[in-house]
C-alpha cells in the first residue's frame, strides 16, 4: 500500500470527506489524523482507495474519537483490588493506562502499557497504597499512531477505611 496522511485541527467528527489529487494511479490507504494540542484526538483510516489515471477520487473515511473513556469507578469504596472498564477505541491495538493521586497526573504511581483489554485490574494493596483519592487515565494506540494518542479525562475514585452506616 501507498499511504496518504491528512492532519486537521481541531479534530472533526463523524465522517471525513476530501478530495485525493495528484496522485499515480494504484490502491492507497487514507488515514486521517484530528489534532488537540498537537495529539490524535480523532482518526480514521480507509485501507483501499483506488485512484485512476487523470481522475481525482474522493475518499470517504469513518472517523472516531481516539480517546478512551472509563466508565462509573467505586466511591468511596474499601475495596482495595476491583477492575476498572473504559471504552475501546476504533482502530486502536492497545492501550496504556496510569494511575495517580492527582487530576494533572503530576504524580504518577503505576502504569501498564500493551494493554488490549478494555479492563484493567487495580489493585490498591499491590502498590503498598491505602485510604485516598486516585485517578485513572487512558490513551490508544495503534500502528500509525505509535507515540499514542490523546490522553482520555482523568477518572477519579476514592479509597476509605471504613464506610460509616446511613439513616440512623
Amino acid at each position: 500500500f501507498r499511504r496518504v496522511l491528512f492532519r486537521s485541527t481541531p479534530g472533526p467528527t463523524g465522517a471525513f470527506v476530501d478530495t485525493v489529487v495528484g496522485l499515480e494511479p494504484g490502491t492507497y490507504q487514507v488515514v486521517v489524523e484530528g489534532l488537540v494540542g498537537g495529539e490524535v484526538d480523532f482518526f480514521g483510516v480507509n485501507n483501499s482507495v483506488g485512484v485512476t489515471a487523470g481522475q481525482n477520487r474522493q475518499a470517504t473515511i469513518a472517523f472516531n474519537s481516539f480517546r478512551p473513556a472509563f466508565g462509573m469507578l467505586p466511591g468511596p469504596t474499601t475495596v482495595m483490588v476491583f477492575y476498572a472498564e473504559y471504552s475501546g477505541v476504533p482502530a486502536a491495538d492497545t492501550y496504556e493506562i496510569e494511575l495517580a493521586t492527582d487530576a494533572g497526573f503530576t504524580n504518577v504511581l503505576g502504569s501498564a502499557t500493551d494493554v488490549v483489554e478494555t479492563q484493567v485490574l487495580v489493585s490498591l494493596s499491590d502498590l503498598g497504597l491505602g485510604a485516598g483519592r486516585y485517578y485513572l487515565r487512558a490513551r490508544a494506540f495503534n500502528s500509525f499512531v505509535s507515540d499514542g494518542g490523546r490522553w482520555g479525562e482523568p477518572a477519579p475514585f476514592e479509597i476509605v477505611t471504613d464506610i460509616a452506616p446511613s439513616g440512623d
